[in-house]
């Protein structure tokens, strides 16, 4: 059986056209996701300063970390952060704002120790 070339022409044109927008629907999805990563860090940073307290010293520099390179956070960094915000959350003394905040950087850490650890 012959296939006619129109029609593998007029075939690969659309598989063609269906990879290019293929493409362009991955290539806008992973830029959307970037941006709301990225805003979703500027928040978690803005947020770490404010909890920032003299009061709670081994948060602090975590805190600190994260605010100027969190980037460079190894993972039991991120797990240790991760049980400091937790530990805020749980208190029944702390405040309503800090328990929100604190509740916020919990799910970041949460977040970046689901990704693949990196080489």
């Amino acid at each position: 059986m012959n296939i006619p070339e129109a029609i593998i022409c007029v075939l690969l044109t659309a598989m063609l056209a269906l990879t290019g927008t293929f493409i362009k629907i991955v290539w806008t999805h992973g830029d959307r996701i970037l941006k709301i990563e990225t805003f979703l860090s500027l928040v978690g940073q803005k947020f770490a300063s404010i909890l920032h307290s003299p009061h709670t010293p081994e948060l602090d520099a975590l805190l600190e970390i994260y605010i100027a390179r969190d980037h460079e956070m190894n993972r039991e960094q991120w797990k240790r952060l991760m049980e400091l915000c937790e530990h805020t959350v749980n208190d029944p003394l702390a405040d309503k704002e800090k328990v929100v905040m604190a509740g916020f950087l919990y799910a970041l850490c949460e977040h970046k120790l689901s990704l693949p650890e990196k080489p």
